[in-house]
């Protein structure tokens, strides 16, 4: 019985291994296997030991797969044709302009790449290098010739992104590519220092008293946005119930969970402005001041001498000068960032520390008089 069931085994095997089963089918002898190559059947099967389930000759088969995938794999130059040609076949309203976008994304990656180099020999880690210098170089040649450094926008970079991972998916599809070497490339996430408004101590203490002589419901509006850095919004859904000047703390969303949760500290300046506003209750922007906010902030920016002011500008000034004072991880608290890298981007040394005291020194005029 088991000759029987080894014969029936041995005869349902691979062609390749004919040979050998009819050489068990003769009783044959078979040929002496050399010591090097018993001792190399050992070590691989010291190296798949962990792997459940495997053995000599599946992984035998998966290498020659890998093999066969590099051999059929064409070049770069070669796979960015077959890319436009099946983008120049697809009816679509905007098929020139995506043509057009995809050959200057696959420029890109000639620049870095030959264009002669086997697909098979592209890594994950040459691709994600590629990406992320794409936010060092200019975009344009012209500005690479000048002083002027422009980078690529990040909605630039991810157009490239999904252009790349596009191509190779077509190598995996067209040439049984064992893997598509972008598939661990993420894509980055870049913070570009945007040219914010930051308004200097003095025309913040001239637009505060300017709104007491012309809206003096807007002051304490004012004076949250320049000395807490609320946001727009916060400021329009914030009650007068969460602020509570006896334990130094204004809440912030507390009733909404879409936005960011938090306490800003109320400091000595912005407690003396709220002080006259303590018994007040509901919201701290009434409807119909709400409604004719921007129209009033511009009277009150042109009384004060100002050629432009919004809530974003006191909110700026706000960062500026509380990390000159009070450093990034409080000032990342207190506006609501989740990463160190943004206030560091927007607000490292844009203050001087005396510039950063003389902005939280403005107390209101009954304050300073006493």
């Amino acid at each position: 019985m088991r000759k029987h069931k080894s014969v029936k085994s041995v005869r349902n095997s691979n062609s390749r291994t004919e040979p050998l089963a009819k050489a068990v089918r003769e009783n044959a002898s078979l040929p002496p296997m050399p010591i090097a190559l018993r001792m190399e059947a050992l070590r691989s099967q010291q190296l798949i030991s962990h792997i459940p389930g495997a053995s000599l000759e599946a992984c035998a088969r998966a290498y020659a797969e890998i093999y066969q995938a590099r051999e059929r794999a064409g070049t770069l130059d070669e796979l960015i044709a077959r890319r436009l040609l099946s983008l120049a076949n697809t009816f679509s309203p905007a098929r020139t302009e995506t043509i057009q976008g995809a050959k200057r994304h696959y420029r890109l990656l000639t620049d870095f790449i030959p264009g002669c180099t086997n697909i098979s020999e592209i890594t994950s880690e040459q691709l994600r290098l590629g990406i992320l210098n794409l936010s060092a170089r200019p975009a344009r040649l012209e500005k690479a010739r000048s002083d002027e450094h422009v980078a690529f926008a990040p909605s630039t970079i991810g157009r490239v992104h999904s252009n790349w991972c596009a191509l190779f998916n077509l190598a995996r599809k067209e040439w049984r590519l064992h893997n598509n070497p972008m598939e661990t490339v993420d894509r980055p996430k870049i913070f570009r220092r945007t040219a914010i408004q930051v308004l200097t101590p003095q025309d913040v203490k001239a637009l505060l008293a300017a709104a007491g002589q012309l809206a003096p419901e807007l002051v304490p509006v004012l004076a949250i946005a320049a000395f807490a850095g609320l946001r727009r919004l916060e400021l329009l859904h914030l009650n007068w119930e969460d602020i509570n000047l006896a334990e130094g703390w204004l809440y912030v969303n507390r009733d909404f969970s879409w936005l960011s949760k938090r306490r800003v500290p109320t400091r000595d300046n912005l407690a003396a402005w709220l002080r006259p506003y303590a018994s007040n209750r509901g919201l701290v922007v009434c409807p119909n001041t709400a409604r004719a906010l921007d129209r009033t902030l511009k009277s009150i920016r042109m009384r004060a001498g100002i050629e432009k002011c919004t809530i974003d500008a006191l909110r700026h000034s706000f960062g500026t000068y509380h990390f000159a004072r009070f450093g990034p991880i409080e000032t990342m608290d207190a506006l609501g960032y989740s990463s160190r890298g943004i206030v560091d981007w927007y607000y490292f040394n844009r203050a001087t520390d005396a510039a950063a005291n003389q902005y939280f020194d403005i107390f209101p005029a009954e304050a300073t008089s006493r």
